[in-house]
């Protein structure tokens, strides 16, 4: 109901050459209306009306009356059409929160790889850290070679600049991870001020092996990433996006039919019932029943002129074809996503195995010219190559790991299967 209410003062001054006449009138108007479930209104107002003699401080009119209003259509603008607007509101507000929702999920997604670049930029600082010790250790050893006698100038020149070159790789690499602390900060809305070192990172390796117990759910393989056609099907019965386009067009079809009911010719019926006071007693609440009036018509208005309507209900056909065309291309945009999440799985795999391979290759190798480096029988050019090379396979391998992590979440994203509570609780796929 829709309450509305007025209070109105009057001033007349009535001049007659010498006299004039002064009055005052208080009008107080209290009314309410209320929509009709499938069409029409109910109203109901009270007028009440009191006028004073200024100059002789009389009263010079006084009543009330109160009016009771029905208006029923009975072809245009009746049944479900008059519902329209609110069944509208109600879907918009199931799109804004299908939305809200995809956002959420979205940013879990882009936070979670941005902690992923961050690990890998604190596991480049460690590992550079660890580098930059061991070639130290071989610029200390060729150094007392050469004092010794034993060793070459050239070696230990080579091997400090090795080590110089490791000691600024190191500084880059703490740049490079306090830049991106401070843009993750920014992403979580956690102000730049606050410190933060290696310490509050987690390792690459310890999220493996949460990983492995089952702690995040959804950096989990899941049997169903391996049926290409399985995985569009739980796309296309989960993703939100796809449901909002799919109701949307049930909304194009009701809007064929409003647009089809605004053709129609209007015929209506309106009926009111007025209670009043009597005129000749000076009494605002004395309703007499004996003087109500009933009034009830029947108003039939033919559509002679319905060009406006004609050219709405052509434009709610186009837009029942446009919904459908949206909802197929939507649809077919799914499947390339999950399409590309599925092959990116496969193909992050697979570089996951190969950088693991190459890392047992890389540290076999260093191992191998360190024994060869301290037998003599090669220089330090060659370690600090196998060196370099193990450092660059052990890089390669953490990035492998963090962008199958990222595949994995992309893939969740791709196919809707991204449950994830307002806490942060995750639960795997299978989980309603």
């Amino acid at each position: 109901p829709i309450f509305a209410a007025d209070l109105r003062t009057v001033y007349g001054n009535y001049g007659e050459i010498t006299n004039f006449d002064q009055a005052m009138r208080f009008v107080a108007d209290l009314g309410v209306s209320q929509r009709l479930p499938y069409g029409g209104e109910f109203t109901a107002a009270m007028i009440s009306t009191l006028v004073r003699d200024v100059e002789n401080n009389i009263t010079a009119s006084e009543g009330s009356q109160i009016q009771l209003g029905l208006n029923v259509p009975f072809l245009r603008g009746v049944g479900h059409v008059a519902r329209e607007d609110l069944i509208q509101l109600e879907r918009d507000l199931t799109y804004a929160v299908r939305d809200f929702e995809r956002f959420r999920r979205r940013q879990l997604v882009l936070v979670a790889q941005s902690y992923f670049g961050l690990l890998r930029a604190k596991q480049a600082v460690i590992d550079s850290t660890t580098s930059l010790e061991r070639f130290r250790q071989d610029f200390e050893r060729a150094q007392a070679l050469e004092e010794a006698g034993t060793g070459a100038q050239l070696d230990t020149r080579r091997a400090e600049q090795e080590m110089l070159s490791e000691e600024n790789r190191l500084e880059d690499q703490r740049e490079t991870f306090r830049v991106q602390s401070d843009r993750f900060k920014l992403l979580i809305g956690m102000p730049v001020s606050e410190p933060m070192d290696l310490g509050d990172v987690q390792d690459i390796e310890a999220i493996e092996a949460q990983v492995e117990l089952g702690r995040y759910p959804l950096l989990q393989r899941s049997p169903a990433m391996e049926d290409e056609e399985r995985t569009t099907e739980i796309a296309l019965q989960h993703r939100l996006d796809l449901l909002s386009r799919r109701d949307q067009i049930d909304d194009a079809k009701r809007g064929v039919a409003v647009a089809r009911n605004g053709l129609l010719p209007d015929l209506d019926w309106n009926s009111t019932l007025t209670f009043d006071t009597d005129p000749e007693h000076y009494k605002l609440g004395a309703f007499e029943v004996a003087r109500a009036t009933w009034r009830s018509e029947l108003i039939l208005s033919l559509p002679l002129e319905r060009t406006r309507e004609r050219n709405r209900y052509r434009a709610s056909l186009i837009d029942v074809r446009r919904a459908q065309r949206a909802y197929q291309d939507q649809v077919e945009r799914i499947r390339v996503d999950v399409r590309a999440a599925v092959n990116g799985i496969r193909l992050e795999e697979t570089s996951l195995d190969i950088q693991r391979r190459n890392l047992g290759v890389s540290d076999s190798r260093r191992e191998f010219a360190r024994y060869q480096f301290y037998e003599g029988m090669i220089s330090n050019r060659d370690l600090f190559e196998a060196e370099a090379a193990w450092s660059a396979a052990r890089s390669r391998l953490n990035s492998a790991k963090t962008s199958r992590w990222n595949a994995l979440l992309d893939f969740r994203l791709a196919t809707g299967t991204l449950r994830v509570d307002e806490d942060g609780t995750q639960h795997p796929p299978e989980a309603p």
